[in-house]
């Protein structure tokens, strides 16, 4: 996860927040969409394509949180689209059983 917020995906660094409050809303914020891009990615693992090597092994062409990644990209380019999607997570959040 840190690899992916630091410099694979989020480039949190780069952000160069001052204040200890600012900083911790936007690790808590990036952290959450890490959370959902990993699990978006998960529902859609079976889809990632696998790539061939040489030696006869084959390994999805990209992690289950790049996959994920662009589905939200996809996702957040529309904002109504995207609050929807938010939306239905924290909906069915709320009804799963405990």
């Amino acid at each position: 996860m840190f690899k992916h917020l630091k410099t694979n995906g989020y480039h949190l660094e780069d952000l160069n927040l001052k204040s200890p409050g600012k900083t911790r809303l936007m690790l808590a914020l990036v952290a959450t969409a890490y959370l959902i891009a990993v699990r978006e990615g998960w529902k859609r693992k079976n889809k990632i394509p696998l790539k061939n090597y040489p030696n006869g092994t084959r390994w999805p062409a990209c992690s289950i949180f790049r996959a994920g990644l662009a589905y939200l990209i996809e996702k957040s380019q529309h904002l109504q689209r995207f609050l929807a999607y938010i939306e239905s997570i924290i909906r069915t959040q709320k009804t799963a059983p405990e």
